[in-house]
């Protein structure tokens, strides 16, 4: 069964985490001082339980001591290593010599603490001057006490209670229940000044919450559902956490369901409905019968809670209607914040508003990077290089400038350069790819495929194109594209298809995973060495989908050289089920004699043969471009009926061949005017 994260000691999130207290050299929150006999088993077990309900890690001494220790040891122990000492003065406060003792200490850490330890006083059923003059019924009890330190603890009193402190008769009326939310939002606004602002999880963030919190409101008595989106890695979750960390004690209840994706398909929506039922109605292994019964019962049961909650990684429209089903399941005040990387669930969902997560500046970057790989510090002279590679390679990720900032930490020259090599040659691995590729996995096959044939093969491309080539492959690339969009896996700015980096190389990596250093048998093939390797060693098989050959990607000195293979004329007869075939700027001495009869795209810069091969049927072409080829007509002696609905070919040829392509520009004429054949170019360029 998913954990729910209640709100408490342990809650990561959370200002007052075990992090944030160990930033401060702090144990503990708050300490809590009172006199047992006048209010253990009432105000302080009350007050005690709201604390920690808040997340604010307490001590009380009959909670946290354990067996055999000693008691003043321990005692003091746990004063100095608090951030707040809560000194609760009721009418029988001052006739236990252990209670002034104790006040003694915490006024001394007070002073003296670096940390800065805060005091507040809390009068419950005494009157602050009667502590600061020990007078009426406290001062009774403080004159029952004759011994060497009446003095110092005289004095004591004096200052505690000269302190800004709460009245339970002047807050809320006397009512406890009130005065105690008082105490813990008084706790809760001092601790969040003591906390660190930025730390590491949370760099270049501050903006961000901001956002974030302004898009949350200020209405007290409206419902706001507000949706956090962006791809894997970029931060969604730390951005949710950051801000539940900071206004989680404003509110009745507040969980944080993490991973929802994960924990609904390994234990089901009906043990999500459970888990939170039972946290906010505090009912101990609650059941229910089915989802319809947990949707029933989240519609009577929360509608008159103010409740934070946070959905963490959701993945599918299910899981909203199970567990926030819409503004009316809350009461008034409610805020409820949903992370995922597909925006359309949002957009169905009609949330309020949708802030989409944003990928580090280069300064953000920097920071974050430093602060993982050189603990905040300026790297050494000879690191400044490989850094900004590294950074510049993650391209504002959080998550990879996390995991790689931290695998390179301590580590020597040599490893840094072997690591970037790595990177270049191989791509991530680890936990990027992995987080990475959970945004994969729940696509349709028809989605994958257009997703691997972008990062393979069209990162960087005009849409425009991209989608006449995936349409040629039966892919729906115009309803495949958006899907892509909406799960933040790729971008269209300005008409133009663009991918992060990391992504590109998760795909990659997809496709060379179950045949590593064996290309022939990888589906895709866009890297020059690997499709070299397999056009010369004639190592294909019918795994091989794509080919797109383009050297100048590669090759810095690519205009120095003219790039050649010299590849067999059966080359391409074990590839059958090849559909797309690109080669640029690459000199192939002979043609083919065969081509996959599978082929739906070909665009072949210098084509090496008069004709296309006699055995190519071409039955499934869609896409035909041939620039600067040595083509004199498509096939030689023959008819061939096919189906081209984009022709493109620029012809360097003498004019004595110009006769015969336009006898195949008629033709097509004929095809187009027939048979819905649309955009043919046929462009001749005369070199006599």
């Amino acid at each position: 069964m998913v954990e729910i994260e209640e709100v408490s000691e342990i809650e990561a999130a959370a200002s007052s985490s075990a992090e944030d207290r160990h930033i401060h050299g702090c144990k503990y929150d708050v300490f809590l001082s009172f006199r047992g006999k006048d209010n253990r088993k009432n105000f302080i077990d009350h007050l005690y339980s709201a604390l920690v309900r808040h997340g604010i890690y307490t001590f009380k001494d009959d909670e946290r001591l354990e067996t055999g220790e000693s008691i003043p040891l321990a005692l003091l122990k746990s004063i100095e290593e608090s951030s707040i000492a809560v000194v609760v003065f009721s009418k029988n406060y001052a006739s236990s010599r252990w209670c002034l003792d104790e006040l003694v200490k915490i006024m001394e850490c007070s002073r003296k603490s670096p940390k800065g330890q805060t005091v507040i006083p809390i009068f419950y059923d005494v009157e602050p001057s009667d502590v600061r003059k020990q007078k009426g019924h406290f001062g009774q009890m403080f004159r029952k006490h004759n011994s060497n330190r009446v003095k110092i603890w005289r004095k004591t009193l004096r200052d505690a209670a000269n302190l800004s402190g709460l009245e339970l008769d002047k807050t809320a009326d006397g009512h406890e229940s009130k005065f105690i939310d008082q105490i813990v939002q008084d706790i809760w606004s001092k601790l969040s000044c003591k906390i660190k602002v930025e730390d590491e999880g949370l760099v270049g963030m501050k903006s961000r919450i901001n956002e974030v919190t302004l898009l949350l409101g200020e209405e007290s008595d409206v419902v706001r559902i507000i949706g956090i989106w962006g791809m894997s890695g970029i931060g969604k979750s730390t951005l949710a956490r950051a801000i539940y960390g900071q206004i989680y004690h404003q509110f009745e209840v507040a969980y944080f369901l993490d991973e929802v994706g994960e924990a609904s398909k390994k234990d089901g929506l009906r043990s999500l409905q459970q888990c939170l039922l039972s946290k906010i109605l505090g009912v101990k292994d609650l059941q229910i019968a089915n989802d319809m019964d947990g949707i029933a019962l989240m519609k009577t049961r929360l509608r008159f809670r103010r409740v934070l909650l946070v959905l963490d990684d959701v993945d599918s429209l299910e899981q909203l209607k199970a567990l926030v089903g819409s503004h009316e399941w809350f009461g008034p005040g409610s805020r409820i914040k949903i992370t995922t990387r597909d925006r359309k669930l949002l957009d169905a969902h009609n949330v309020d508003q949708i802030h989409e997560a944003s990928l580090l500046d280069y300064v953000g970057a920097t920071k974050l990077f430093r602060w993982k790989a050189f603990n905040d510090m300026s790297p050494a002279k000879e690191f400044e290089e490989l850094s900004f590679q590294v950074i510049n390679y993650c391209e504002g990720l959080p998550l990879a400038l996390e995991v790689l900032g931290s695998a390179l930490r301590c580590e020597d020259l040599d490893f840094w350069n072997d690591s970037l090599r790595k990177l270049r040659e191989v791509g991530p691995d680890g936990d990027i790819c992995k987080k990475l590729k959970i945004g994969f996995d729940c696509l349709e096959q028809s989605v994958q495929n257009t997703f691997l044939d972008i990062a393979c093969f069209f990162e960087g491309w005009q849409k425009e194109h991209v989608t006449r080539i995936l349409d040629s492959f039966d892919f729906y690339p115009k309803r495949s594209i958006p899907i892509l969009v909406h799960k933040s896996l790729i971008r269209c700015p300005n008409g133009w298809v663009c991918m992060h980096q990391l992504i590109r190389e998760m795909g990659r990596r997809i496709v060379r995973q179950n045949f590593p250093r064996e290309p022939g048998k990888y589906s895709r093939l866009w890297d020059t060495s690997d499709i070299e390797h397999v056009l010369t060693k004639n190592t294909g098989t019918q795994n091989i989908e794509g080919v797109l050959l383009d050297p100048k990607l590669l090759l810095s000195d690519f205009c120095k050289r003219e790039y050649t293979i010299e590849m067999g004329t059966k080359t391409f007869k074990k590839m059958a089920k090849l559909r797309l075939l690109e080669i640029h700027y690459t000199r192939i001495p002979k043609g083919p004699d065969y081509l996959p009869n599978e082929l739906r795209w070909i665009n072949w810069d210098e084509y090496p043969s008069n004709y296309l091969p006699t055995t190519f049927e071409a039955d499934n072409l869609v896409g035909l471009r041939l620039c600067w080829s040595r083509l004199r007509q498509l096939w030689e002696g023959r008819t061939v009926t096919f189906s081209i609905t984009y022709l493109y070919i620029f012809l360097p040829s003498q004019i004595k061949y110009v006769f015969i392509l336009f006898q195949h520009f008629f033709f097509f004429k004929y095809l187009r005017n027939n048979f819905n054949l649309i955009n043919i170019w046929l462009i001749m360029k005369l070199f006599c």
